[in-house]
């Protein structure tokens, strides 16, 4: 996992994201004001590199929870945290 996604997961959306933040949305909104824009710019081009790589969902899904992220949130649609 790139650099970025794995702050993400580990600092983000650990196991109580949705005790913490209520939502992706704020979790995301959180991060942007957090990390400043550069380093959400930097999670973007990171998020597209992985899935132009044509990975399967389940190793995506494996990707994501082995640094401890919950893998519900993997069902939000990514339009609605790429908003704003």
């Amino acid at each position: 996992m790139t650099h970025q996604l794995e702050h993400l997961a580990k600092a983000y959306f650990h196991q109580d994201y949705d005790l913490d933040s209520g939502s992706v949305s704020l979790v995301i909104d959180s991060l942007r004001k957090g990390e400043g824009e550069a380093s959400a710019a930097e999670l973007v081009s990171e998020i597209d590199r992985l899935l132009a790589s044509h990975q399967s969902d389940r190793n995506l899904r494996d990707l994501w929870s082995s640094n401890g992220a919950p893998p519900t949130i993997l069902t939000t649609p990514v339009t609605a945290c790429a908003t704003g």
